[in-house]
């Protein structure tokens, strides 16, 4: 058991830890390890270290800290590694390891006040009209999918992800996370282009729903919009895109849904939301020869490139 136990450990990620800086975090076994920040990581994550068979350490996990909604009520633990979390159960969206507080209940009627009865005052979502969308093909193992991708939905989204189509980022990009009935997602890479492209603020929410086909990035929480990007399988409508890092960018064109769908997902979630697929931190580190060699049936991204 005591061996067991020297092989792995935690640490907490401290202030001021930027994503792409190297930290120098002792082992238990009286060694110092040069450790990689994870691309999506923040202060206070709490990071697990494994020792592997030839001697190497490598990250095998990362649980974020109890995260709160704007409204103060407890969430559980934030979404791990950039991800737009496990597959919500319909009807509603517990994180993991949470509960949500029993709401009060509220009083029937309009409340009343010296002037008579105050009702609420409805809060408009902000109507952006419809526009053309910038055209975009991804190029994949099982065929091209056109995305139109409009800078109206989400002006700082939209640009960032026509900055990476247009440098080539998405050149060999595995489709690391494939969940059935929910979404595929790409973009993590041990590319030195991969930090060059730093974290975006969000953009406001406008009510464009998470359904079938809508491209949104994956994030952490706020403002962590850096490279990896979610088609969804399915309508979330109900449970997605309430905050502004999960508002859509664009959609996958209805006639490419079949190719969409064709995307093996037959590994299920990655490790970190208890599935059986790819472990993004070893993607990150080793590169696509970890996915060639131990998950030979992934997709890839093979190229993107606008219309």
């Amino acid at each position: 058991v005591g061996s067991a136990m020297s092989a792995a450990f935690q640490f907490t990620l401290p202030p001021l830890a930027a994503p792409g800086a190297t930290l120098r975090i002792p082992a238990p076994t009286g060694e110092t390890l040069m450790v990689p920040v994870p691309e999506t990581a923040l202060p206070g994550d709490k990071i697990t270290m494994q020792k592997q068979a030839d001697g190497s350490w490598e990250i095998t996990g990362m649980v974020r800290p109890t995260a709160f909604a704007t409204d103060g009520q407890a969430l559980g633990p934030a979404t791990q590694y950039g991800q737009a979390g496990p597959p919500p159960a319909q009807g509603g969206y517990a994180a993991q390891g949470g509960q949500q507080p029993a709401a009060k209940p509220r009083p029937k009627g309009p409340i009343k006040g010296p002037l008579g009865p105050i009702r609420p005052r409805p809060q408009p979502v902000p109507q952006v009209p419809d526009q053309p969308g910038v055209a975009v093909e991804l190029l994949s193992t099982k065929g091209s999918m056109v995305l139109d991708i409009n800078p109206a939905w989400a002006p700082l989204g939209a640009q960032r992800f026509l900055d990476l189509v247009d440098s080539g980022y998405y050149t060999d990009i595995a489709v690391y996370r494939a969940v059935p009935n929910f979404l595929v997602q790409f973009g993590v890479s041990n590319s030195p282009e991969m930090q060059a492209f730093t974290r975006i603020a969000d953009d406001p929410l406008i009510g464009k729903p998470v359904v079938k086909g809508a491209v949104c990035f994956a994030a952490s929480g706020a403002n962590t919009r850096r490279c990896t990007i979610c088609i969804f399988l399915g309508d979330y409508s109900s449970v997605l895109g309430k905050n502004p890092w999960e508002t859509p960018i664009g959609m996958l064109r209805e006639p490419y849904f079949p190719v969409l769908d064709s995307l093996f997902t037959g590994y299920g979630d990655i490790p970190q939301c208890n599935g059986g697929g790819p472990c993004p931190f070893k993607l990150e580190q080793q590169g696509n020869e970890y996915i060639r060699a131990e998950f030979p049936q992934i997709d890839f991204i093979r190229s993107a490139k606008r219309l």
